[in-house]
């Protein structure tokens, strides 16, 4: 931090611009919050008003560009950067004490108005007086450069607009004529918006999803009454089937027990028949044993 403010101060003797002194620093590979915070000690120092904000970051190839410009020769400019580091410093250390006497007087002041009247509210900004390079902030906002006292570790501070903050940053909501809750209306109206939109695109996916259930429920309806009327269609068939095969089979057993009984009465005949039919057998082959004896 010492060395950037070393180095813009002594671009500042120069007599390079703000801007010049930016552009020569960023293409050297430094921060760019780093330069920034380098100019807005120097204005504590010197108060000299702070250049571009960080959201206005300038191009890099265009700042090599532009390089040659403003750039000087390396050894003539380490020679002057040596001879202006013992300048700075006493320059530095002088503001420093300076600074470290007018907070000391502030916090005097602050505390005889508490011993003076304990019930009046203090004012914490107070006034800035004539020599002092210290400039005042909102209650309750850091000064640029410095994170918030809740800020997560890592996060980089948003840059703040007051009335005695530096050129280049953005106003604040408060300045704008918006409060807390005005925000937190608006922020609570869009939030429910929000939730209002996904609750009915929910809702008619929802409905879609059923109107599909709904479709294949009647679908499948339809088609299990027909496989109930084909299912009845079939049992019907079956009964007419057996009731025919069981009458066949009647029809067979009668008629075998007709043929049982004809059988049976043919049996008695032959056995009438039979024996006499034998004895004219025997008979007719004694004739004809006659007849050829005769014969011969």
């Amino acid at each position: 931090m010492i060395e950037t403010i070393d180095k813009v101060m002594l671009l500042q003797r120069q007599g390079l611009t703000n801007s010049q002194i930016i552009n020569h620093l960023f293409v050297q590979g430094m921060d760019y919050s780093k330069i920034h915070d380098a100019f807005y000690e120097i204005e504590l120092r010197n108060d000299i008003p702070i250049p571009t904000p960080i959201n206005q970051i300038p191009n890099k190839e265009k700042i090599e560009n532009e390089q040659d410009d403003f750039e000087s020769d390396p050894d003539e400019e380490e020679e002057e950067e040596l001879n202006g580091i013992n300048e700075i410093n006493n320059t530095g250390q002088i503001n420093n004490n300076n600074i470290n006497n007018n907070n000391i007087n502030n916090n005097n002041q602050f505390n005889n108005a508490i011993n003076n009247n304990p019930n009046q509210p203090i004012n914490q900004n107070n006034q800035k007086k004539e020599g002092d390079t210290m400039p005042n902030y909102p209650q309750g906002m850091p000064p640029p450069g410095m994170p918030p006292p809740n800020m997560p570790p890592g996060a980089q501070p948003m840059p703040q607009q007051g009335p005695g903050a530096p050129q280049g940053y953005p106003p604040q909501p408060q300045e704008m004529g918006m409060d807390d809750s005005g925000y937190n209306d608006e922020t609570a109206g869009r939030v429910e918006e929000l939730v209002e939109a996904i609750i009915d695109e929910k809702w008619k996916e929802i409905t879609a999803n059923i109107s599909r259930i709904i479709d294949w429920k009647e679908k499948t309806d339809i088609k299990i009454t027909e496989l109930e009327t084909r299912f009845n269609g079939l049992k019907d068939n079956f009964d007419k089937l057996h009731t025919s095969i069981l009458e066949k089979v009647g029809d067979y057993d009668k008629h075998i027990q007709d043929v049982g009984t004809e059988v049976k009465a043919l049996e008695k005949v032959f056995q009438k028949i039979l024996p006499g039919f034998l004895e004219n057998i025997n008979e007719l082959s004694r004739i004809t044993d006659n007849l050829k004896k005769v014969q011969k």
